[in-house]
């Protein structure tokens, strides 16, 4: 962009020499008008909290203006941001380019040497307003458009935590880093540097471009959010793993050859299932359940002393020497103060059911099988109090234990008269006649085992997310509301 000066014959050097008068004096009073948007900018979003900080350093440098006409870089990286704005779905009058693009065609006609009051506060608008809209679109789609997301899901969560996906987060310099880059003459580079990459992200993006309706524009927007968090909660490159769609209430057991689906019960909107991912190392057959602490203190506590309840539901309490105790002789008060432990069952009627996926996690999580299967039959199945219950339990285990239907009868024979089925093969038939009455080598029948190599399990949150039976996007309700959630956190760039 060339702008000229205007002449006026007078004596070169005394013309160079009020030139540079002129342009010292113009480029303080753009600084001082600069300083005026800083001061007025009260916006509290971290990108714009950390463009107030460098425009108050003295020290900084003007990046679009530095010779009072905006440089081509200036006009190079609007033209960008025009695309890449309406292409992430959002508003370009949200970012200020309609104030930006009529700053920067107003000034290309201006004379430096005869700028007026209103020129130098649209070099100071498009100084600041340029570089707010860099920092927004670069940081948010670095690291998402959402300041602290999982702080924000765990605001929402009641119970337990809701997020613990590692999502990444800027280094305190993002700001600097982004803004030399751009002072540096790479400021579309940096751009496009920190644009999503992956598949899903594409996928997303693609179908935003197709979707003209509303709500379903505001789902994929939610989801290409997620997306650039850049958490590792979510399978990228294993062979076989277990896929939790909180959303979708549905689990997928994948490997290369197959995909095992399932409807899940995942956990009540009071009590969410957390996000989180881990590796599922153990079949657990007939297990124990031991009832957490805050269900037995507001849900069994108040039955205390009463050993008809205790018989009804299978439970039993121990103290801290594994001791056996009485329902009838523990108080409703020594429950609620979780003196003592308590314990259903192995069995029919336990509430984990007959098999129960153990992996390590901070939350007491893990996949189990039921007593109640009618819930599966529910379109909302957020139930739980935050474990995860499975459909098909038995198929599970297969999957998981690398069982063949055809090359471990025997085992799978044994595996069911554990779990209460019928068995298949003669020689189990002839084991559950001799010992059918004696319950305890019937549950005993099949060894807990660990699962080796351990499978990874992925608990996720999309409402818009690859099928991963046909890889095509589905989509799904927003049983949590964190969708709204993300949304109302994005509305200033929609």
């Amino acid at each position: 962009m060339i702008i000229s000066g205007c002449g006026n014959g007078q004596d070169a050097n005394s013309l160079s020499e009020q030139r540079e008068r002129q342009y010292a004096l113009n480029s303080q009073l753009v600084s001082e008008s600069l300083g005026h948007f800083v001061s007025k900018d009260k916006d509290s979003l971290l990108a714009d909290r950390d463009l107030r900080s460098y425009y108050s350093d003295s020290t900084h440098v003007r990046i679009w203006t530095p010779e009072l006409f905006p440089t081509q870089q200036a006009d190079s990286l609007l033209r960008v941001l025009e695309r890449a704005i309406i292409r992430a779905g959002f508003s370009t009058k949200s970012f200020g380019l309609n104030k930006i693009r009529e700053d920067i065609d107003s000034l290309k006609s201006v004379c430096i040497d005869s700028l007026q009051p209103s020129h130098i506060e649209r070099l100071a608008r498009l100084e600041y307003l340029l570089s707010k809209a860099y920092l927004r679109y670069t940081r948010g789609q670095r690291f998402g458009f959402v300041d602290n997301p999982e702080k924000r899901l765990n605001r929402a969560q009641e119970a337990c935590v809701a997020s613990d996906q590692h999502i990444q987060v800027p280094s305190a310099d993002l700001a600097a880093q982004s803004l030399q880059e751009a002072a540096n003459g790479n400021a579309v580079d940096c751009l496009l540097k920190c644009e999503p990459t992956s598949d899903l992200y594409r996928q997303l993006e693609q179908k935003l471009a197709e979707t003209t309706e509303s709500t379903a524009r505001q789902r994929l927007m939610a989801n290409m959010e997620r997306e650039r968090w850049h958490h590792t909660n979510r399978p990228r490159s294993e062979e076989k793993y277990v896929l939790v769609n909180v959303a979708a209430q549905q689990l997928w057991a994948v490997s290369p050859d197959t995909v095992l689906k399932m409807r899940v019960v995942c956990g009540a909107r009071r009590t969410k299932t957390p996000l989180m991912q881990g590796r599922l190392n153990r079949v657990v057959v007939n297990p124990y359940w031991y009832i957490p602490a805050k269900l037995v203190r507001d849900e069994v506590s108040p039955h205390g002393g009463d050993s008809a309840y205790f018989a009804r539901h299978h439970y039993f309490i121990t103290n801290s020497k594994n001791d056996t105790l009485n329902p009838r002789h523990v108080t409703r008060e020594q429950l609620a103060a979780n003196l003592y432990r308590v314990t259903q069952h192995r069995g029919a009627g336990n509430a984990l059911g007959r098999l129960k996926f153990n992996f390590d996690n901070p939350y007491s999580v893990y996949l189990h099988d039921t007593n109640t299967p009618s819930a599966f039959q529910r379109a909302d199945r957020a139930l739980s109090h935050g474990c995860v219950r499975v459909q098909r339990p038995y198929d599970l285990a297969c999957f998981l234990l690398n069982l063949d239907e055809e090359a471990d009868k025997e085992m799978l024979d044994r595996l069911r008269v554990a779990i209460g089925q019928q068995p298949k093969g003669d020689k189990e038939k002839e084991w559950l006649e001799e010992n059918g009455d004696n319950p305890q080598a019937v549950l005993n029948r099949f060894p807990n085992k660990a699962v080796s190599p351990y499978v990874p399990v992925y608990i996720i949150y999309y409402t818009a997310y690859p099928n991963p039976e046909d890889n095509k996007l589905q989509t799904w309700g927003d049983p949590y509301g964190y969708d709204a959630l993300l949304l109302k956190a994005m509305k200033p760039f929609m």
